[in-house]
């Protein structure tokens, strides 16, 4: 599992210093999860409850209008 964290730390550090202090508390509060292919994760019509970081593959985001246009 520490892999995660890893992928998450390297990619935050191109773009500031993470102290450990900071990095011993994500390893806290965050919470890896994996999804199979086809699942949605936040359905259409509920307000977002996570932030996501996609460690391998790819995450489709789709907005669709209430006229159903994507």
């Amino acid at each position: 599992m520490n892999h995660y964290y890893d992928t998450f730390f390297a990619y935050v550090a191109q773009i500031l210093p993470l102290p450990e202090s900071d990095k011993t508390l994500i390893r806290q509060l965050f919470k890896p999860a994996s999804f199979s292919k086809d699942t949605i994760i936040e359905p259409a019509g509920r307000v977002p409850q996570y932030h996501n970081f996609i460690v391998s593959g790819y995450m489709r985001n789709v907005h669709q209008d209430q006229e159903g246009t994507r």
